[in-house]
C-alpha cells in the first residue's frame, strides 16, 4: 500500500473561502511499523498512578513532540469507552475501571460553564493547569470537567449494564462524586438514565439532539464534533442546536434497552416506559432518515443525521456518510422489517464514494462539503472503520467484515503509527498529513481544512490489536451469503483486495 508525501499538494478551497495559514508540523521522518501490543499495554495500565500538572502520568516528557501532536492527551470519555468496548472480550476489567471512573466524574448540579446537568457524563476531563485546558478556557469559556457530549453518557449505561451483567454485585459499587457525596453505582445509572429519557423527552421529535448551552460550546456534541462536519446535501451547513447525529440514535436505543433489562434501579424511569421511548427512537429513525437516491449503490442511504428548519421540523441530512454503518453494530435495525433497510445500508457502504484503502471515508467524495484530508469531512479514522466492521459481521457479512478490518491493518502498517485518521486520494494512496492549513470564509469564520492526525491514538491502538485478533480466529473462507457476494463482486478490484 502506498504511501504519499507530497507537501505540494493543494488544498480544497470552498467557494468564498481564502488560505490564511500554512504550517510545516515534522513529523518523524521515517516512521517505522508499529507493534500493536506494547503500544496497547500503554493504554491498559492501571489506574491509579500519578499524573503531572498536565493530567499525564508521571514519566511522559511533554516535550518529546511538536505541540500539534500532543492536544489531546487527556482523558475523552467517548474514546475510553469505546476502547473499552472495543477489548472488552479479553480485557473485561479495562470496561469495570473505566465504568467506575467516569461514575465518578458524573454530573451532579447544573453549571453552564461546564455543560455538566445531573447524570450526565464528561465528554473531556483536564486539570486546569494543562496548557491546553487553558487555551480552551480562554478562548472558549470552558470549565473543567468538560460535559459537552451527547453520547458519551449513552456509552457508559450500556458499558456499566455490560459489567453489571457480569458481576451483579458491582451496583452496589460507593462512588464518591465531584461533589463529594457517595451514592451506588446503581444510583449513577439512575441518574444516567434520568437523563437520557429527559433530553429525549424534551425533543420534539424523540431524538437525542445537541444543544450546545452557550455559544462558544462544542456545536455538534458527537464524536464528529467539526462545526463544519453535519451539512445538506447543497452544501449548507445544519442549523446549530437540534442536530441529531444518526448513529448517536442507535447508541441511545441501545442504552435504553440495556438500562430496561436490568432489575429496575431505584429512581430510573420503569422498563416498560424505557422500552416504549426506545421504540419512538426507533420510528423517528425510520421514518425520517432514509434518502432514496440511485446514483448510490444500493438505491439510497440513511442521511448523516437530521437537524430542523425555522418552524422546529426536523429536516434529513441528506449526505452519504460513515455515521450510518454504526446502525448495523445496534439493535435498532434488528426487527425483521428492517431486513431490506439493512441490505441497503450495507450497499451504500460500499459505494466508491465511501469505502476507500483506509476503510470508510467520514465522508463521501461525491458529496459538496468534502475535502480529501478535512478531518471529519473526508478523511478515514481507523476506529471509526473498525466499529462498522463490526457491524458488518454482527449483520452476517463476514468476508466484508474482514476485508475491512485487514484494510485498517495495512494502512496503519504503510502509515508507520497508529494515527487519529487517514487521508485516501483520488488513485487510492494514504497521506499522513504533516501541516496545518487555515483558511477563513467569506463571512470571516475561520476554520482549519488540514492538520497532521495524532500519531499515538488509543482508540486506534484497539481496533488495530482487535482487527489482528479476530483475523488469527476466523475461518479461512468464512461462509457468505448472496447479497455479500454479489457485494464483493461489484467492488473495483483494487476494492476487494
Amino acid at each position: 500500500m502506498e504511501l504519499r508525501r507530497d507537501p505540494d499538494r493543494r488544498p480544497a478551497l470552498l467557494a468564498g473561502e481564502r488560505v490564511v495559514r500554512v504550517e510545516a508540523v515534522p513529523l518523524p521522518a521515517r516512521l517505522t511499523r508499529p507493534a500493536v501490543l506494547p503500544a496497547l499495554r500503554r493504554f491498559l495500565g492501571p489506574d491509579d498512578r500519578p499524573v503531572n500538572a498536565a493530567g499525564l502520568p508521571a514519566g511522559v516528557d511533554p516535550a518529546r513532540a511538536h505541540g500539534e501532536l500532543r492536544l489531546f492527551e487527556a482523558l475523552f470519555s467517548r474514546d475510553a469507552l469505546i476502547v473499552a468496548e472495543t477489548v472488552d472480550p479479553w480485557h473485561p476489567a479495562l470496561t469495570r475501571n473505566t465504568v467506575v471512573r467516569l461514575a465518578r466524574l458524573q454530573g451532579r448540579t447544573l453549571h453552564r460553564e461546564r455543560e455538566e446537568e445531573p447524570g450526565r457524563i464528561p465528554h473531556e476531563v483536564r486539570v486546569p493547569e494543562d496548557p491546553v485546558a487553558r487555551r480552551l478556557t480562554a478562548a472558549s469559556g470552558w470549565a473543567w470537567p468538560y460535559y459537552g457530549s451527547v453520547d458519551a453518557t449513552c456509552l457508559w449505561l450500556s458499558a456499566a449494564v455490560r459489567c453489571a451483567t457480569r458481576e451483579p454485585a458491582l451496583l452496589g459499587t460507593a462512588i464518591r462524586g465531584l461533589d463529594g457525596r457517595e451514592r451506588s453505582l446503581a444510583g449513577c445509572a439512575a441518574a444516567g438514565t434520568r437523563w437520557l429519557v429527559g433530553r429525549l423527552e424534551a425533543s420534539r421529535h424523540t431524538l437525542l439532539e445537541s444543544r450546545p448551552m452557550f455559544g462558544t460550546s462544542i456545536e455538534n456534541q458527537v464524536w464528529k464534533d467539526s462545526w463544519d462536519a453535519y451539512s445538506h446535501a447543497d452544501g449548507t451547513l445544519a442549523t446549530v442546536g437540534g442536530v441529531a447525529s444518526v448513529e448517536v440514535q442507535g447508541l441511545a436505543y441501545d442504552a435504553l434497552i440495556a438500562v430496561a433489562s436490568l432489575p429496575e434501579l431505584d429512581g430510573a424511569p420503569s422498563a416498560a416506559r424505557l422500552i416504549d421511548l426506545a421504540a419512538q427512537v426507533r420510528r423517528r429513525v425510520l421514518g425520517s432518515c432514509w434518502i432514496q437516491d440511485s446514483s448510490v449503490s444500493g438505491g439510497g442511504f440513511v442521511a448523516l443525521g437530521t437537524d430542523q428548519d425555522d418552524a422546529g421540523r426536523p429536516r434529513p441530512l441528506a449526505v452519504l456518510a460513515s455515521n450510518m454503518g454504526h446502525l448495523l453494530l445496534s439493535g435498532i435495525l434488528d426487527a425483521p422489517e428492517t431486513a431490506a433497510l439493512r441490505e441497503r445500508v450495507v450497499e451504500a457502504l460500499f459505494d466508491p464514494s465511501l469505502f476507500c484503502a483506509a476503510g470508510f471515508r467520514t465522508l463521501a467524495r461525491r458529496e459538496r462539503r468534502f475535502r480529501t484530508t478535512g478531518y471529519h469531512t473526508g478523511s478515514s479514522w481507523p476506529w471509526d472503520s473498525y466499529r462498522i466492521a463490526c457491524g458488518l459481521a454482527r449483520a452476517g457479512y463476514p468476508r466484508l467484515a474482514a476485508l475491512v478490518r485487514e484494510r485498517i491493518v495495512r494502512a496503519c502498517a504503510a502509515a508507520g503509527c497508529f494515527p487519529e485518521f487517514l487521508a485516501v486520494d483520488d488513485a487510492d494512496r494514504l497521506i499522513v498529513t504533516d501541516r496545518v492549513i487555515e483558511v477563513v470564509d467569506a463571512t470571516g469564520r475561520g476554520n482549519r481544512i488540514e492538520q497532521p492526525p495524532q500519531l499515538m491514538q488509543a482508540w486506534t491502538v484497539a481496533a488495530v490489536a482487535a482487527a489482528k485478533r479476530q483475523h488469527a480466529r476466523r475461518p479461512p473462507n468464512p461462509a457468505t451469503g448472496d447479497h455479500e457476494q454479489r457485494i464483493l463482486h461489484a467492488l473495483d478490484a483494487p476494492l476487494r483486495r
